[in-house]
């Protein structure tokens, strides 16, 4: 019979204990990246107004306008909801603010997209063409519901922009900055 040293033993159940670990914080870490949320998705896919602009009237101002918008909003996420407590969608015309329009709280589900038009009415001069255009910036507060887990509110600030004398053909999509309040 062969007798067995016993500090094999407990090296033994330590190894063990240590593999179960190795094993449990892999699971974790993989349940951690699947169930991160993404931020939403903001695209306009319309513009429209009541003005038509002829290649004459590139740098001329405009006043007394309704200037129109289609905003897509989605949420690529699975098994999330988002549920936005506030949109503020906001134009800016050289460096100025010229329109804020806000959406009602709502919520969204998984994999979801939703539709919202923005009617601005134009009591300023807004100057067409130049190299700029419009600034279009969305600022929103979110939660996320994760399965019966709801997320603190977070602030998210997204900005495009948008030429005002060419034909509208291709979708704006609006990307990420650092939220600032105004």
């Amino acid at each position: 019979m062969v007798r067995r040293k016993g500090s094999e033993r407990p090296f033994a159940l330590y190894y063990w204990i240590i593999q179960v670990l190795i094993v449990l914080s892999i699971v974790a870490v993989v349940i951690w990246l699947s169930t991160r949320p993404r931020s939403p998705k903001f695209t306009i896919t319309n513009v429209y107004t009541n003005r038509n602009f002829s290649k004459a009237q590139q740098n001329e101002t405009i006043q007394n306008s309704s200037l129109g918008f289609v905003l897509d909003i989605t949420n690529p996420n699975n098994g999330m909801t988002i549920c936005y407590v506030n949109i503020i969608m906001k134009l800016h015309n050289d460096g100025f603010l010229i329109g804020s329009k806000s959406v009602e709280a709502f919520c969204q589900g998984q994999k979801k997209t939703v539709t919202k038009e923005m009617l601005y009415d134009l009591d300023q001069q807004v100057r067409v063409g130049g190299d700029d255009g419009l600034r279009v910036t969305v600022e929103t507060m979110i939660k996320y519901h994760i399965f019966k887990w709801k997320t603190k509110i977070r602030h998210l600030g997204f900005e495009g922009f948008v030429k005002m004398g060419k034909n509208f053909t291709e979708n704006i999509y609006l990307h990420k900055t650092p939220y600032v309040t105004e």
